[in-house]
This record gives structure tokens, C-alpha cells and sequence, in this order.
């Protein structure tokens, strides 16, 4: 969530300047709108292609904790604006997506606050170049809730919690916040059930506190716990702008527009430019989360570990403007034997398919599999017997479609009679991915 920068000279108007209040667990919260920022865009912000590590990854010892993990089989989502998967710094790095503001599968960004954020998590590393993610070898689910005025409603961004967490995501990253009105707002309860429902199925959600020098924390009270980030600069001060004290519990690198430390990521259209707020700091955090997961950890275990390692600022142990501290990738990792995770997989399905298209060429799935192996897409009828099944072997981090073919038992039942419908089951490596119903129309 980057701070308004100074005001440059006929500076437009923000569109929605969204704030973010908790004076207590008793706040009541509602929300019609959210933002990603005061609009980091209205500010010059394109940057040089740089060619040393920024500030923002030696303060955390990102090229430390990369002896260690890059992130392998590690997924984080990103709920943001969408992400420019044509910057060569990102190609291939996003393996599912979804537009909940056009309804869409591509989140294609039309603004580009989360391809920076994206670059922040996980950027490939390129010879000669200082831009590298945390995690550059984690992969991404780009999930769209915000339009290309970095706005969009809460419920949106409930919905894209549940989809983050039934495609698989390890790590959800929300640079977002909401802002309170008079009553309790029932889109607001929605947020909080689906970042509950996420902790619970043990997701890890790292969210921005924001960047209103509130003694708040910018996201909803919830049961669960998460890692709501604050911001420091350059000089390992709390930023001016960054939320403090109440829930904020990890700081990560925000920058500055004022000193010129705005960190420096991707953007649109394959260039880089300089952003500065909580949104920034946020995917720090997210990115050591996912180098975490890599090596075996999940849900509390990584946030416990987050916690514990942190690099102690202002006043010894936790406290009420750094929280726990700064993060620290390398003391994160450090010591921790590094344990295969279990296979990582997506796939989709239509969820009708026409009788003709059934006998003619089966049903086809899109499977992916983030560390590889042997796709099979079984189709039943209810009373279990096996009507088309598929398999195909994928690559790790290859996306590619299955065919469920009719079996013998399924030609001869649909020359009779077409059910009604039929249970899909989707595994990698034996690991159960999908399993809906497919209406199946004549």
C-alpha cells in the first residue's frame, strides 16, 4: 500500500482515498470500497534498470537466505490489481489466475500496483541486475480484485480469499485496506470469515497495515493469526506513513518517497519504478513466508518462526511501533533442514459438458503441477463406476490439458442414457486436487 507521495505540481485528485481504523478489538468495521493505495501512479515513478540489490533486500539478508531456498514449490497469491505476466522478470512465474472485476481468468494489471507488489515476492533473478524477489523461485496465483483505479468492494476480496486458498495458495499477500463507517458492515464480516476460513485451512495471510500513522492495523480482527506489516526506511526507522502499534506484529521495507529509498520493482509494459508504502513492505514478508514454506513449514509454524527471528528494533523484545521487529530471511531459514513439501497442483474443469462433446472427445481438464508429475482426471457416475478417465505426466511448473476419454463402460452408458451428473476427480501424484460435479446436458 504505498503513502501519497508529496504533492506534485496539478496533482489529480485521488479517486478513492480509502483509510483504515482499529482503535480497539471493539472498532467497527465496514467497507464499500478498498484501495491498494493513495494512488502510488500520480507520482513520476519509473526507475533505471538498477544493477546492484536494492537496500530493501541487503536489510533483510535476501542473498543469504538464498543459499539456503529460493522458494522452490512454494505459492503465494497475490489479491491485488492483477500481474503483467509478459515482464520478462515475471514470464512463467504465474501459474493460475482469476479477474473478479471483469470475470475473467486472465488478471491481466491495468494499473500496477500488483505487478510491483508480484516482483517484490518472487522476480527471477537476471544476470546484472539488482531486482530480485524474495522468493524468486516461488510461484504466483494472480487474483484480480482492484480496477485500474486500484478500487474495488470488499466482498470482491473475500471471494478472491476463498479462491487463493481452493487453488492451493501457501501464502496469501493482501497490500490492501479498508476503511470504517458508523455501523458493523456485513461485507466486512465476509472479509474476516474468509481470512478466518484461510488460517484455518492453513494458509499463511500476510497483509498490510497501512499507511495512515494510525495505532491500527488496516485489516479486520480476526481469530486467526496473521502477519499484518508495517514499514521501515532505509534507515530501519519506522516510515512516516506506516499504521504501528495494535496488530501490526512484523515490519518489512517500505521506503520512502522523501529520501528516495521508494523501492524499486517491476511494472507494466516490462520496465521498473520506484513505489513506497506498507504495500511494499507486505510482499518482503510474504516472500520470506514463502522461502519458509519451501523448507516444510506451514500456517503458525511460520508465522511463530517469522516472529522469533526478526531483527529487534526500538525497545528490546516486542513493542508498540516495530511490533516483533524487521524481518530477517537468512536468521528465518537459518537451521532449518530442508523437507520436501508435497506436491503442489491446480486444475480446472467446466462444470457442464455437453453430451455430444462428451462422446466426442471427453472432458477436458487444465492441470497444473507446480513441482511436477502424473496428472489423472477420473470422471464417475454417481453410483462410482468409472465413465471417462485421462492421465498426462507435466513438467514441474507446466500447465497443460487432459483429456478424461469415455471408457468402454462409458461409450455404452451414454448410447443409452446421459446422467445427470458425474463426480470429477482431479490428482497429481495421488494427491487429490479437484473433486466437483460435472452436469452433463443432452
Amino acid at each position: 500500500m504505498p503513502p501519497r507521495p508529496p504533492a506534485p505540481p496539478r496533482r489529480p485528485p485521488v479517486l478513492a482515498r480509502i483509510t483504515a481504523f482499529a482503535r480497539s478489538r471493539r472498532a467497527l468495521w465496514s467497507a464499500v470500497l478498498l484501495s491498494a493505495s493513495a494512488l502510488g501512479a500520480e507520482t513520476p515513478a519509473t526507475a533505471a534498470h538498477p544493477t546492484a540489490l536494492g537496500w530493501n533486500l541487503a536489510a533483510i539478508h535476501v542473498t543469504q537466505a538464498h543459499d539456503v531456498t529460493r522458494g522452490e514449490g512454494a505459492v503465494v497469491a497475490v489479491l491485488d490489481t492483477g500481474v503483467d505476466v509478459r515482464h520478462p522478470r515475471l514470464g512463467g512465474t504465474v501459474v493460475a489466475g482469476a479477474d473478479l472485476v471483469d470475470g475473467d481468468p486472465r488478471a491481466h494489471d491495468e494499473h500496477g500496483h500488483g505487478t510491483h507488489v508480484a516482483g517484490i515476492i518472487a522476480a527471477r533473478a537476471q544476470p546484472g541486475s539488482g531486482v530480485l524477489g524474495v522468493a524468486p523461485a516461488a510461484r504466483l496465483i494472480a487474483i484480480r480484485v482492484l480496477d485500474d483505479q486500484a478500487r474495488g468492494d470488499v466482498t470482491q476480496l473475500a471471494r478472491g480469499i476463498d479462491a487463493a486458498v481452493a487453488a492451493g495458495a501457501h501464502v496469501i499477500n493482501l497490500s490492501t485496506s479498508q476503511g470504517r463507517i458508523a455501523e458493523q458492515g456485513p461485507a466486512l464480516g465476509e472479509l474476516t470469515q474468509a481470512v478466518e476460513r484461510a488460517t484455518r485451512a492453513g494458509a499463511i495471510v500476510v497483509a498490510a497495515a497501512g499507511n495512515d500513522n494510525m495505532p491500527s492495523c488496516a485489516q479486520p480482527l480476526v481469530a486467526g493469526r496473521i502477519l499484518c506489516v508495517g514499514a521501515v526506511d532505509r534507515r530501519r526507522q519506522r516510515a512516516s506513513y506506516s499504521n504501528h502499534a495494535a496488530g501490526v506484529n512484523i515490519m518489512g521495507p517500505g521506503g520512502s518517497y522523501a529520501d528516495g529509498s521508494a523501492i524499486v520493482s517491476t511494472a507494466m509494459g516490462g520496465g521498473y519504478r520506484r513505489m513506497a508504502g506498507t504495500s511494499q513492505a507486505t510482499p518482503h514478508v510474504a516472500g520470506v513466508a514463502a522461502l519458509l514454506v519451501s523448507l516444510g513449514l506451514r500456517g503458525g509454524e511460520v508465522v511463530d518462526r517469522i516472529e522469533r527471528t526478526a531483527i529487534d528494533l526500538g525497545a528490546p523484545g516486542a513493542d508498540q511501533v516495530f511490533g516483533h521487529g524487521l524481518v530477517d530471511a537468512a536468521a528465518a531459514v537459518r537451521g532449518i533442514r530442508p523437507v520436501a513439501p508435497p506436491p503442489t497442483a491446480f486444475a480446472r474443469a467446466p462444470h457442464s459438458v455437453r453430451l455430444a462433446t462428451l462422446r466426442r472427445s471427453g472432458l477436458a481438464v487444465i492441470c497444473h503441477a507446480a513441482r511436477g508429475g502424473l496428472c489423472t482426471a477420473r470422471v464417475l457416475t454417481g453410483g462410482g463406476r468409472l465413465l471417462a478417465r485421462g492421465a498426462r505426466e507435466l513438467s514441474a511448473g507446466a500447465t497443460r490439458t487432459v483429456r478424461a476419454r469415455l471408457t468402454v463402460y462409458g461409450r455404452r452408458l451414454l448410447r443409452r442414457d446421459a446422467p445427470s451428473t458425474s463426480m470429477l476427480r482431479v490428482s497429481v501424484r495421488d494427491a487429490p486436487v479437484v473433486d466437483q460435479r460435472v452436469a452433463v446436458v443432452r
